[in-house]
């Protein structure tokens, strides 16, 4: 140490310290402060009804294989799923105006249990269906509505209400969104023997 004063020596091991980040020693750790991701997905506009791919990548220094991410939105589960820094998984588009995904680096590698937002995707969705109302229609007419909608309707009650013949209620009901092909049930009146006008 000849030539260094105890005050300069100090400073200068203080000045190690600050230049290594405190993360340098827990590569988990290092990963989430330097990661950055990317969220897309293989159509903008998503369609409503229809399958859609999601990819996520993250880019971070000194990533192992404990480095995880979590994504939140349509198709994934934050509770069971464990994916990796870079994937791809197909969903089922059930939103109806915009669909949204956010991607989270999670630090596994050590007990802070960190995490930071890398990224969010909000995409517009189209092609958004919905019942068409045929409550109180003749249950052949309301059965060529709904066919020609795209939906199939399906006879799926009876109630004795009058007059014989209508459609009384649909399940789901008319304006509600859902996939083009799925099934409409129509519970449809009978009327009672005796006593409709």
């Amino acid at each position: 140490m000849a030539g260094w004063t105890v005050p300069a020596f100090v400073a200068s091991l203080a000045g190690l310290f600050l230049a290594v980040p405190a993360h340098a020693d827990d590569p988990g750790a290092n990963c989430l402060a330097t990661a950055t991701g990317s969220l897309v997905t293989s159509s903008n506009p998503v369609t409503y009804g229809q399958n859609t791919t999601v990819s996520w990548g993250v880019n971070c220094v000194g990533a192992t294989a404990e480095d995880v991410v979590e994504i939140v939105g349509p198709g994934f589960n934050p509770s069971t799923d464990e994916l990796y820094l870079g994937g791809s998984r197909s969903v089922f588009i059930t939103d109806t105006s915009s669909a949204s995904w956010t991607e989270i680096r999670i630090d596994t590698s050590s007990d802070t249990g960190a995490s930071r937002v890398l990224a969010t995707l909000t995409v517009p969705v189209t092609g958004v269906t919905r019942v068409p109302d045929v409550v109180g229609q003749k249950t052949m007419a309301a059965q060529s509505t709904l066919r020609a909608a795209g939906y199939v309707p399906v006879i799926g009650g009876t109630t004795p209400d009058c007059p014989g013949g209508e459609v009384y209620e649909t399940i789901p009901g008319g304006g509600t969104a859902l996939p083009l092909g799925s099934t409409v049930d129509l519970i449809v009146t009978v009327g009672p023997a005796k006593n409709c006008p």
